[in-house]
């Protein structure tokens, strides 16, 4: 990529200046205050739109003016473009070889620009959101779907706020916010990690190069939920509303991207779960229940999917059949565990272990008589129903739910 041209009317201290550019290395000289950092910031500009130095684009206007313009012509891929940018007293035009773009999204990518200036500096001294905002600006030059991600998630962030400090609280209409909320925000933390693993492998590279191999340097993406890929997640079903495979791969390839070791059981809406020859298959790296179990040190993680309880008002004759199969199953990967030589055992199911009424039931026994340390389970959304899961320990079992919105979306730690 190469930048040909740059034609300033009215920027900074420019009244009309234009630069023919080197193909190879430019050098900006001068005293103090004679206007350098100003080219570069108009550089920028065609990159992003906007200056790195101010949020209001009227400081940019030369002083005793009403307009600027900044045009710049450029190679990329052996084709010369040029992208125009126009800022008056209430308007904002940008163009891109001569046509009007509606979306900021449309610049982004056309004319790739790293800068380090001094404000850089903040990087290292101050919090994690510079360190967010540089990472988002760099990412959305080289995927500008990536800032559309960024936009929809900070503009759905600001409708549900805006509904949490209403007198009435449409928890419905919450629930919609969370899960698109939770999509974007998949999508934006797997593309960052997979690019901080990107500038670490590079950063180390050159560093170990300038120390000679003494220094090792090591860039990591720290996420909010604070799980690393060594950390055993558990997921308690209904992971996609899809009917097959194909349908659900979107929503288990986001699962599968994030990080820690995944460890899965069937909900009461995974339509899509098929033979476990084909649940391995499609995603090796994940576990899935189904009589069986997943051995973490001495502990065996076992599971399935649960059901209704007796004396539950919807409970009926093929319930009882669903019912006593479920209590077979975990039987069985409590039994495979046990046999492997695992010292202690947590169950994980969707459905609670309980009727409404909380009363014990032929999971509870099952539980007891082999003396399971923790069940942790989900299914219950809404505040109404979360009194109706049973919560603390009973007759030595610690039951825990853990339903995304009862744990407000964000993992909770099982095991110290």
């Amino acid at each position: 990529m190469q930048l040909n041209s740059l034609k300033l009317l009215n920027f900074r201290n420019y009244d009309n200046l234009y630069i023919d550019f080197n193909k190879k290395v430019n050098l900006l000289v001068g005293k103090n205050g004679q206007g350098k950092t100003n080219i570069v910031e108009s550089i920028y500009m065609l990159s992003f739109g906007k200056s790195f130095r101010t949020n209001k684009d009227k400081e940019i206007i030369k002083f005793d003016t009403e307009s600027l313009y900044v045009g710049g012509s450029y190679t990329k891929y052996d084709t010369t473009s040029l992208i125009e940018v126009a800022i008056g007293k209430n308007k904002k035009g940008i163009k891109v070889n001569k046509i009007h773009i509606q979306k900021i999204q449309e610049l982004l990518g056309n004319l790739n620009v790293v800068i380090f200036s001094p404000e850089d500096l903040r990087l290292v001294k101050d919090g994690p959101r510079e360190r967010r905002s540089f990472i988002d600006k760099e990412i959305s030059q080289i995927m500008p779907k990536y800032y559309n991600y960024l936009i929809n998630y900070n503009k759905i962030l600001i409708q549900k706020n805006r509904v949490l400090k209403s007198r009435n609280i449409d928890d419905n209409l919450l629930d919609v916010y969370d899960e698109s909320l939770s999509t974007y925000g998949s999508y934006i933390y797997i593309i960052r990690r997979d690019f901080i693993k990107k500038i670490s492998n590079i950063a180390n590279a050159m560093h170990t190069k300038l120390t000679n191999g003494i220094e090792d340097l090591q860039i990591t993406y720290k996420n909010q939920m604070d799980i690393s890929d060594e950390d055993t997640v558990l997921v308690l079903g209904d992971t996609s509303w899809a009917i097959n495979m194909d349908e659900a791969k979107e929503d288990l390839d986001i699962i599968n991207n994030l990080p820690g070791k995944k460890v899965f059981i069937k909900g009461n809406h995974d339509y899509w779960w098929s033979s476990l020859n084909k649940l391995k298959k499609a995603y090796e790296e994940i576990s899935f229940l189904q009589n069986t179990y997943y051995k973490y040190e001495n502990i065996g993680i076992c599971g399935s999917r649960g059901w209704l309880c007796p004396n539950e008002v919807k409970f009926d004759e093929d319930d009882e059949k669903i019912y006593k199969r479920e209590q077979l199953r975990i039987k069985m990967s409590l039994d495979a565990a046990k046999k492997d030589g695992c010292e202690e055992f947590i169950v994980i199911t969707h459905y609670p272990p309980t009727n409404d009424k909380l009363q014990p039931s032929g999971f509870t026994e099952i539980y007891e008589e082999y003396n399971v340390k923790k069940v942790i389970y989900g299914h219950l959304h809404g505040r109404e129903f979360f009194d109706m899961g049973l919560k603390g320990e009973r007759n030595g079992v610690d039951y825990i739910l853990a339903s995304s919105d009862y744990i407000n979306f964000k993992p909770i730690k099982i095991i110290e």
